[in-house]
């Protein structure tokens, strides 16, 4: 029995795979076999793209964070979604370790991400971009995330 991700998407009352990949695997499935499945909306890949954009943005406009991971990792912390964990290090003693939780796919529901994705925004805002109007924010993000124009593949019209 193959093994793997097959995107699907529902038609009706069969789930059909969206792409080549997934109608491969797909196809190895032997008919009338019983297969298990663990059923999930996958993220919004264009909100993943804006907290990437988000971070790489407060990256690009401070001096205080030395990648966008390292300031991934603070909105992680500063808007709470965060683990404590108690560190017993010989010759120092006891050190609280902050890490950010994750947030991929198989962490994190669509639903819990996309309310994430609003603290974190009011969190960039107040505390990382201060004076930056948290709107404004998304707009710039949103105008980085939109395709390049394409030019137009017409004819040549000759030179008079």
């Amino acid at each position: 029995m193959p093994e793997g991700t097959v995107w699907l998407k529902k038609v009706g009352n069969s789930l059909v795979p969206t792409d080549d990949d997934s109608r491969k695997l797909f196809g190895l499935i032997p008919e009338n076999v019983m297969v298990l499945t663990n059923v999930r909306t996958p993220r919004n890949p264009n909100q993943l793209r804006l907290i990437w954009h988000l971070a790489r943005l407060v990256f690009d406009n401070t001096e205080q964070f030395d990648s966008a991971e390292h300031v991934m990792e603070q909105i992680k912390i500063g808007t709470g979604y965060s683990v404590r964990t108690l560190l017993v290090i010989p010759g120092v003693g006891e050190v609280w370790q902050v890490r950010g939780k994750s947030i991929a796919y198989e962490s994190m529901p669509q639903n819990e991400f996309a309310a994430w994705l609003e603290t974190a925004l009011d969190y960039v805002a107040a505390e990382l971009l201060p004076g930056v109007d948290r709107d404004e924010i998304v707009k710039h993000i949103q105008e980085l995330m939109a395709p390049a124009p394409q030019k137009r593949q017409g004819r040549k019209r000759p030179r008079s």
